[in-house]
């Protein structure tokens, strides 16, 4: 396996835990808690780069578009909210 896979199964790992509710994220460590932290950033502002596409795309924005960035701007609030529950 490559570090990349290990990595992506650790954090998969990870969010397990936190989203049980009797453990949370203090059982974490600070190291996990930083990798998971940077995962999350990078797939916020991936999110906010798909946003900024789709409104690029054209002048106006369809029905379809706006029903996409709803959904992906529905992703970066449950990704913001799993970051609160790190700390």
């Amino acid at each position: 396996m490559t570090k990349k896979k290990i990595k992506s199964l650790d954090i998969l790992k990870i969010r397990v835990i936190i989203k049980r509710k009797t453990m949370g994220a203090q059982h974490l460590t600070q190291e996990e808690k930083a990798r998971l932290y940077d995962d999350m950033v990078l797939r916020y502002q991936r999110l906010e780069e798909q946003v900024r596409l789709i409104k690029a795309k054209n002048f106006e924005i369809t029905d379809e578009d706006q029903q996409q960035i709803n959904i992906i701007e529905s992703n970066m609030r449950k990704l913001y909210t799993d970051t609160q529950k790190l700390f």
